[in-house]
């Protein structure tokens, strides 16, 4: 992973910035194997807001508390917004899980592309395959990827209650 100030994708490659300059763009290019990107910090409930660049023939998948996997996909190698709410598990005092984690919503340029998905584990592929009240964001990219105006925010979910159903209805 490096940073630059401006990136683009014409075809299957992103282009950098000339001047090569450190900036606030994350860049993952040309490695051999995936690299995962994770934040330090770990969060209960939580928002997430970015933007991504993925060329064309990559593809990526962002993972909400480190488990929870949505795919990343090229779109007319443009930048693209993605946005999701998470609802933590639930554990009582003696830490027995009282409720999973909703998947409140995830939207990709406006459209809601997940809605009330109860989490039933860990997804494939995820870094953090057990489950805990909380975790970090994490990027693993298959091919090249950019990332910027990344937000990671704490919020609070615990007056919603779980839908009957993964798509159902929440109060």
């Amino acid at each position: 992973w490096t940073t630059t100030t401006a990136a683009s994708a014409i075809g299957n490659t992103l282009q950098l910035a000339a001047d090569n300059a450190p900036g606030d763009i994350l860049v993952f290019k040309e490695a051999k194997t995936p690299t995962l990107l994770r934040t330090k910090a770990t969060f209960l409930d939580s928002t997430t807001r970015f933007e991504f660049l993925i060329p064309e023939g990559s593809s990526a998948k962002v993972f909400l508390h480190g488990r929870y996997a949505v795919e990343l996909q090229n779109k007319n190698n443009e930048w693209q917004s993605f946005e999701a709410k998470l609802r933590a598990p639930r554990y009582d005092d003696a830490r027995k899980l009282t409720d999973k984690a909703l998947t409140l919503d995830v939207k990709i340029n406006g459209e809601t592309v997940v809605t009330n998905r109860i989490q039933s584990g860990a997804d494939e592929g995820s870094f953090v395959p057990w489950e805990d009240n909380d975790g970090p964001l994490a990027f693993l990219p298959k091919g090249e990827m950019a990332l910027r105006h990344i937000s990671l925010l704490p919020a609070d979910f615990s007056p919603l209650t779980l839908p009957t159903e993964s798509g159902g209805a929440t109060n």
